[in-house]
């Protein structure tokens, strides 16, 4: 078997086990991480040129800005970037991608001019019942076709430099692992963005939401029973919660039923809490009519929201507030 065996979960058969490998030969996760393991960034801040590898973790790790609460990072990295351990003698990596788990290829981006990923791939895989994506991006080559069924281990392209920003030196294989928000994606598309075009049908960025991959990666191998509930809840835990209305039919509580709390009959609202980086980790049933999404809390922090909340929340937590990206994130949700 190719890669690095990180661990079984229970899948959605009973009984079987989901083993899951790293997407390349680089193993130095295990081993630290660091330099090692994460590709650079070029950073020019304050006049002074720097290259730090923390630009390539997750989180808010990019675009360095002096504020009275010092500098803060203002871009959110969705992904991990996993830097090269070969190249030939020109410099092009050869590391070859793996998918991490069996699945079925669900996008091919060939055309990298037609996305920031450049070349990308998306393998859907069934984990303890629902299903969950695996995104691995600026690929130089991919060796598999959408709906493709690929094996754990197997070969699905070769690590590379397409997308904008990315040279040679600093080709890496940009991972992530998440949820797909809603099926009826393309109806949300056309309302809040007119006169653009969804060259990524379901799997366009704006349609996936992610949690940490490095994370979940050592987490598997610590505690292979690892359940992705579980590990979403605590790894995230609640920044903020708000109310919407019940459409009837949501489409994530259908994907992901563990969201939802149990209840008999259809409520009249839903509570939603949203974690840190803007995945919802529960539903709780209301009985309360609402006509549109509603704010009702906001955990203390100290900072400004704009700076931990993904662009959804602004003011302060005494004083906080949806943004219009917020409102257009939760109608996302409510998409017939």
């Amino acid at each position: 078997m190719v890669g690095i065996l990180l661990g079984a979960i229970c899948s959605g058969q009973a009984g079987e086990d989901l083993n899951i490998v790293l997407p390349t030969p680089n193993k130095a996760i295990f081993s630290g991480g660091g330099d090692d393991f994460y590709m650079y960034t070029d950073r020019d801040f304050d006049g002074k040129k720097t290259f730090p590898w923390e630009g390539g973790q997750y989180g808010y790790t990019r675009s360095p800005r002096r504020t009275s609460y010092g500098v803060m990072m203002t871009r959110f990295h969705e992904g991990i970037d996993i830097k090269p351990v070969s190249r030939d003698a020109s410099g092009e990596p050869l590391d070859p991608i793996y998918a991490v788990d069996h699945g079925v290829v669900a996008h091919v981006n060939d055309l990298p001019g037609l996305s920031n990923y450049g070349r990308y791939i998306v393998i859907l895989h069934q984990w303890q019942g629902s299903e969950y994506y695996t995104l691995y991006a600026h690929l130089n080559a991919a060796s598999v076709v959408a709906g493709q069924e690929v094996k754990r281990g197997q070969t699905i392209g070769r690590l590379g430099h397409t997308g904008d920003g990315i040279n040679k030196a600093r080709s890496h294989l940009h991972f992530e692992v998440g949820m797909v928000m809603n099926d009826h994606f393309q109806g949300w598309f056309d309302q809040y963005m007119p006169g653009e075009v969804n060259q990524q049908g379901l799997y366009n960025g704006m349609n996936l939401n992610g949690w940490n991959p490095a994370d979940f990666l050592l987490a598997l191998k610590k505690n292979p029973s690892l359940q992705i509930a579980q590990f979403i809840r605590e790894e995230e835990g609640v920044l903020w919660k708000v109310i919407i209305p019940n459409p009837g039919r949501i489409n994530v509580l259908e994907k992901y039923p563990w969201l939802r709390e149990a209840y008999n009959g259809s409520p009249l609202s839903w509570e939603v809490h949203i974690g840190d980086t803007g995945i919802p980790v529960r539903f709780i049933p209301r009985s309360e009519v609402v006509t549109e999404p509603r704010l009702l809390w906001v955990r203390k922090e100290p900072l400004p929201l704009q700076f931990i909340s993904k662009g959804m929340l602004t003011g302060s937590s005494s004083k906080p507030a949806l943004t219009k990206g917020a409102y257009q994130y939760l109608m996302l949700m409510l998409q017939q």
